[in-house]
């Protein structure tokens, strides 16, 4: 039979008989759990790992990415000097005004002309550091993606300790059960045992009480002869031999072997049924 929960909850000191089959059934779940278990620490270790590596490419990208701004801010405060020279020089050519016109006027479209330059490549910049913060800003989303990703596989994590906490719960409260059958197995086999000795002494008892019982048949005829069984005749039809059965007498007892009584023995006619 199996375990009665209810009354193993209403009297958890109580012993109860369990079939073997039941104590193989749990522990065949209990392996069942100890391998779900295992198997469930070897996925969360992969997981671990995969955020790991996410987490390494996402600090080199980053990294990367700082570098080339700072890279593009560094041009940008180069061609920012260079227009703040240019400023100067166009400056420093007016302050000249004793040179002539003509010459000036060269000087000024020159620097006009490095000015447009400078101008057009600062434009060109320009947009280098929209495109490049246009991707910052994605690669920004990405990063909040991963983060979110990351924070999931945290929750998951969390998840899955408390799942095996709870397995490992359950394993130590099937153990508890295993241990409390194993110990009612051996008090039911130290029970056995005792009846086991208690029947072999039984047993010798009424081997010896049909000792002293085969004292009291009567002695067979010799070779030639007759049986005792033979010359036993129903004094009703006259019937002998194998017509002739023994049988105990249930209202004569001789003696007891413990609690045992030991009956008489009567004689009983197979063809009319007589008792004598």
């Amino acid at each position: 039979m199996g375990i009665d929960w209810v009354k193993a909850e209403e009297s958890p000191s109580k012993s109860q008989k369990v079939e073997g089959r039941f104590l193989l059934d749990l522990r065949a779940k209990v392996n069942d759990l100890e391998r779900e278990l295992t198997e469930t620490k070897s996925k969360l270790g992969e997981t671990e790992q995969n955020l790991t590596s996410t987490t390494e490419e996402l600090n080199k990208t980053k990294a990367e990415l700082e570098k080339t701004l700072k890279e593009k801010e560094d041009i940008i405060s180069k061609s920012n000097s260079e227009i703040n020279d240019l400023n100067q020089k166009i400056s420093d050519l007016e302050s000249e005004s004793k040179n002539t016109i003509s010459e000036k006027e060269n000087q000024i479209s020159t620097l006009n002309s490095d000015l447009e330059a400078a101008n057009q490549a600062k434009s060109e910049l320009q947009e280098k550091i929209s495109s490049l913060e246009a991707q910052i800003e994605g690669l920004n989303n990405t990063i909040a993606e991963k983060d979110a990703q990351i924070q999931e596989k945290d929750a998951q994590i969390q998840e899955k300790e408390a799942q095996i906490q709870e397995k490992e719960a359950q394993i130590q409260e099937k153990e508890a059960q295993i241990q409390e059958k194993e110990a009612q197995i051996q008090e039911k086999a130290s029970i056995i045992e005792e009846k086991e000795q208690a029947i072999e002494e039984t047993t010798a008892k009424l081997t010896e009480v049909e000792t002293e019982l085969s004292e009291f048949k009567p002695p067979e005829i010799g070779a030639g002869g007759f049986s005792s069984e033979e010359r036993v005749t129903c004094p009703m039809c006259g019937a002998v031999g194998g017509d002739i059965k023994q049988q105990e007498d249930k209202t004569k007892i001789l003696s007891y072997v413990g609690h045992i009584p030991m009956y008489a023995k009567k004689n009983v006619c197979k063809k009319c049924g007589y008792e004598f």
